[in-house]
């Protein structure tokens, strides 16, 4: 079904105008200008973005002010489009993104979008925060309570699961530990195990942060 959105053009043209409206307000953030008159199902005519791929050669180049806006301002784009406007952009490898010279981003290639409810998104952030609050079981509890149960689910022996990784995790010193986004990853894939599913729109989040 994702597929099927990303070759009608028409889904990535209004994706872009509303990723353009949720980040009004903020410069260093932009998204392509669509050019309605010229464009339909199979083809966008969209704004030239003359920026930067940020290969290891143009990062290296940058200050280290300029590097850490460029870090900043990736990371906190796709939080915000998760846990404030409930529609983030799914597929944010590093040829979806571009730096211009001010170091602020770009954002293109934006047909493959998640989106969640505001029940979904309050859900996801209690997690982090749990999380942050290094509070296993309740990080667990709220994570296992956006899943989807089928024939034959175990729903406690998963979120025990996923609370024993949890602890795993917090009990790391923090250097060592892997990414919150790869801890994310971890427990949906524990899932199967439990005959849990998750809805598309959790998975497509784990992959764009583990991404970004």
């Amino acid at each position: 079904s994702y597929t099927l959105r990303e070759v009608d053009l028409r889904f990535e043209a209004d994706n872009a105008e509303t990723f353009a409206a949720n980040f009004t307000g903020e410069p260093d953030v932009r998204f392509p200008t669509i050019y309605r008159q010229y464009s339909n199902r199979d083809v966008l005519c969209m704004e030239f973005f003359g920026g930067h791929k940020p290969d290891a050669a143009y990062v290296h180049s940058l200050r280290p002010s300029a590097r850490q806006k460029v870090i900043d301002l990736g990371i906190g784009s796709i939080v915000k489009m998760i846990f404030r406007d409930g529609f983030f952009h799914a597929d944010l490898h590093p040829g979806n993104i571009l730096i211009f010279d001010d170091a602020s981003v770009g954002f293109i290639d934006l047909g493959m979008v998640g989106r969640f409810g505001t029940e979904t998104r309050t859900r996801m952030l209690y997690y982090v925060y749990a999380l942050a609050n290094d509070d296993a079981a309740d990080a667990a509890r709220y994570l296992s309570s956006v899943t989807i149960a089928s024939v034959g689910s175990d729903h406690d022996g998963f979120r025990r699961a996923v609370e024993d990784l949890n602890r795993r995790w917090l009990a790391a010193p923090a250097f060592r530990r892997p990414s919150l986004a790869q801890l994310l990853l971890e427990s949906v894939s524990l899932a199967g195990h439990y005959r849990i599913m998750y809805p598309g729109e959790i998975v497509l989040m784990a992959k764009a942060l583990v991404t970004v």
